[in-house]
């Protein structure tokens, strides 16, 4: 009789660490090979924050009146239909093209604003 092969040791696809070194490894739901380990899951989180919380940073001229970005878009089109959304919430919204097709909303409606834009 022969001997049974152990099975191949896992590794994240990421950091390439093996399921030893981890707590938790995730495989991909389309593809059998690919994982990802719960520290890299980490990171990627804090990358996404990150960008969440810099797309709502204003330029300079802009913090002086009072309004935030709540959303940045690709077109003019796509930032009007955001502005319509957020006035029939009843928050006045502003579209500005100077820095990309920014929606802007005055600072006492921005956490409205993004849980109406962004609900998570």
């Amino acid at each position: 009789m022969g001997r049974e092969q152990p099975a191949p040791k896992l590794h994240c696809s990421f950091c390439m660490k093996s399921q030893d070194v981890v707590a938790k490894l995730i495989s991909s739901p389309s593809n059998q090979r690919a994982y990802i380990c719960d520290e890299c899951v980490t990171i990627c989180q804090s990358i996404l924050d990150d960008d969440r919380q810099a797309r709502h940073a204003l330029p300079e001229p802009l913090a002086g009146r009072g309004l935030w970005v709540a959303g940045a878009y690709n077109s003019e089109s796509e930032a009007q239909q955001v502005q319509a959304a957020l006035k029939a919430a009843g928050m006045p919204a502003h579209v500005s093209g100077r820095w990309g097709w920014l929606v802007l909303v005055h600072k006492e409606n921005l956490d409205d604003a993004l849980a109406l834009l962004d609900p998570e």
